[in-house]
């Protein structure tokens, strides 16, 4: 195959009267370094020969998965040439999965029915088409390669899992469902990840996928365009409407994550998003209460949504305060903002007390000042003699390290393990480092990190023992 470069920017600006040699042609690819030059296209220089296409045909044969990246581009006179020679059949029989990052309809030629795995990844960096997006001709096939989709997902019947680039208009989804009884094109997908604009998914987006009676995993990436504080409003609307549209009583896991981008008052802003969490949660504890299962909480923002205070018997903020009827959680993963991303002790008494059958946990890290408001001797024993009864924890995860001194590590496994004494500490993951700001003066040697699982095990077979 044949190597072009695409044209350099500043050829659109030269003097067309200018005489010069070939490397001034924006067609020609004379002196160019391949390994330097970043925009490079493929092509063939004429038709297949018999004796490739034999050779070609042996190795396809054995091709499972194929990738057709955006630093690369194939002209398509290429897949043009090996439509020729397929007739018909498809170039690569056992093809499995295909993931095809270029919005181009070439996409057809390269289709097989073996195909069980399609990824149409969106391009967040730009970089199709030598990142000249905004190109007429690439936007006309880019438009054509969208009303493909829906007959390219009809030839593949053995597809199980399918990632789809945004579409950007309600008008590209409307073909999905245009069978005669009104379902989606393919109803043997199990696995769907969407990237969709707000406005496209609440008019187009659930009431396609929804037809989709196999689906079991359903990932939809809401963006908005964030110009104005008024579309940040609508998006939290839009998120409180999405729940409820997905109509899903055996819904078993969910997560949700928000991004701070709004141009609001932190106040306002604030209030805004806490009202649409309220909405959400109280949607899950209507209809999910006894089929959720696991629970993800991913907050960019300022907001808190579990407790963040050190006092006893600190309660939850009325926004969550729905979340405590969901009784039959195995799994949390709680990751907030700057407010109440670090667990105390109260909190780790409160999930305890509030979710006896929590069988997971993950928090961002433990607080600070965890060790100075551990509980005494006394109440860490009656703590843990209520847990005993209650607590179903088994794993305690922390994706941030927490300062603890040496001489307190006993003190911390102690009330891991009175107050959850399912735990299991090979399946923990208790990240902690060396509290060097406590040690004296003159000390010089290297603190080991402090290992509070293997102190809660070691408490455990003593336990055990008794």
């Amino acid at each position: 195959m044949g190597c072009v470069k695409w044209p350099e920017e500043e050829v659109y600006w030269e003097d067309a009267s200018s005489e010069s040699d070939d490397d001034a042609n924006e067609d020609m690819a004379v002196g160019v370094d391949l390994n330097e030059y970043p925009h490079v296209y493929h092509y063939l220089p004429g038709p297949i020969s018999p004796e490739d296409w034999s050779r070609f045909v042996y190795y396809a044969k054995f091709i499972q998965v194929l990738r057709y990246p955006t630093e690369e581009t194939v002209d398509s006179s290429v897949f043009l040439f090996l439509q020729q020679h397929s007739h018909g059949n498809p170039l690569f029989p056992r093809l499995r999965e295909l993931i095809w990052e270029h919005a181009t309809p070439e996409l057809v030629s390269v289709i097989s029915p073996s195909i069980r795995i399609l990824h149409l990844p969106d391009d967040t960096a730009e970089e199709e088409n030598a990142s000249h997006q905004r190109e007429y001709g690439y936007r006309m096939r880019r438009h054509a390669f969208k009303q493909l989709i829906p007959a390219v997902l009809q030839g593949l019947p053995n597809l199980e899992e399918l990632s789809l680039r945004a579409l950007g208009h309600e008008f590209f989804w409307f073909p999905f469902t245009s069978t005669p009884n009104g379902c989606f094109v393919n109803q043997n997908i199990r696995i769907l990840h969407i990237v969709e604009s707000s406005r496209t998914t609440m008019k187009a987006v659930l009431a396609a996928v929804s037809t989709i009676l196999n689906l079991s995993e359903l990932d939809i990436a809401v963006y908005d365009s964030y110009a104005e504080a008024a579309i940040a409003q609508r998006s939290y609307g839009n998120g409180a409407a999405l729940v409820e549209a997905i109509a899903a009583p055996d819904l078993e896991d969910i997560t949700l994550r928000t991004v701070d981008v709004s141009l609001l008052p932190d106040r306002e802003y604030r209030a805004m998003a806490e009202t649409a969490l309220s909405a959400v949660f109280d949607r899950l504890r209507r209809r999910n209460a006894t089929s959720l299962r696991v629970f993800s909480l991913i907050l960019d923002l300022n907001v808190s949504v579990f407790p963040c205070g050190t006092a006893a018997d600190m309660p939850f903020p009325s926004l969550a305060r729905s979340l405590l009827e969901i009784r039959h959680l195995h799994g949390i993963t709680v990751c907030q903002g700057s407010q109440g991303t670090e667990a105390s002790p109260d909190f780790l008494q409160l999930i305890a007390r509030e979710c006896p059958q929590l069988e997971s946990l993950e928090v961002k890290r433990l607080l600070k000042d965890f060790v100075d408001l551990l509980p005494p001797a006394s109440r860490d024993e009656s703590a843990g003699s209520d847990a005993r009864r209650t607590s179903a924890l088994r794993q305690l995860r922390t994706s941030l390290p927490c300062a603890i001194l040496a001489a307190d590590i006993t003190r911390v496994a102690r009330f891991l393990a009175a107050l959850f004494p399912q735990l299991e500490p090979g399946q923990c993951s208790l990240k902690c480092f060396p509290d060097c700001t406590r040690f004296e003066v003159g000390t010089f040697s290297t603190p080991e990190s402090p290992d509070v699982l293997k102190e809660v095990s070691r408490l455990q077979q003593a336990r055990w023992n008794v």
